[in-house]
């Protein structure tokens, strides 16, 4: 959010520090440093039972804009309920550049896959006719050491 002029940005960061009470190098980056994450604390201990290990929050983005259409294309469409290919295509394409993004950011931190990926699409006030496509989640690596029950999918009967 804006907060006492323009082109000022505020932002809060919140989260949760933690420290094992039996430090294990799984925890900590190839730099010794700490690793970063968006995962719940239950999220994170079903991980961690079953091997994996968070490596770092990693995120992809992509804003796309798409040229406006001539006037003899709009009144071809008027009047009709269609699919509009030019903003189908914006979205796929800014979808895969923006998970390929974060997949890219996973591979520098060493992770072998990602989990807890959510995507965002969303169209801003400031950009007409612009698409911008958010990909986040937490890169993982996986310790073959480990071995635990096999992870189970759970659904949520909440609507």
């Amino acid at each position: 959010r804006y907060a006492w002029q323009n082109g000022e940005l505020e932002f809060i960061a919140e989260g949760t520090a933690v420290r094992a009470r039996e430090p294990n190098p799984a925890y900590r980056l190839a730099d010794g440093g700490p690793f970063t994450s968006d995962l719940s604390g239950q999220d994170f201990y079903t991980l961690v039972r079953h091997g994996h290990f968070p490596r770092a929050f990693v995120f992809g983005v992509c804003v796309y804009h798409v040229a406006a259409q001539s006037m003899r294309q709009s009144w071809s469409m008027v009047g009709r309920n269609m699919e509009v290919p030019t903003f189908t295509e914006a979205t796929y394409t800014a979808r895969e550049l923006a998970m390929t993004r974060m997949e890219d950011e996973a591979n520098r931190h060493g992770a072998d896959g990602i989990v807890g990926v959510i995507t965002q699409v969303n169209a801003h006030i400031w950009g007409e006719h612009a698409t911008e496509f958010l990909s986040i989640g937490t890169g993982v690596v996986s310790s073959p050491e480990v071995s635990g029950d096999p992870p189970t999918m759970t659904l949520s009967l909440d609507g």
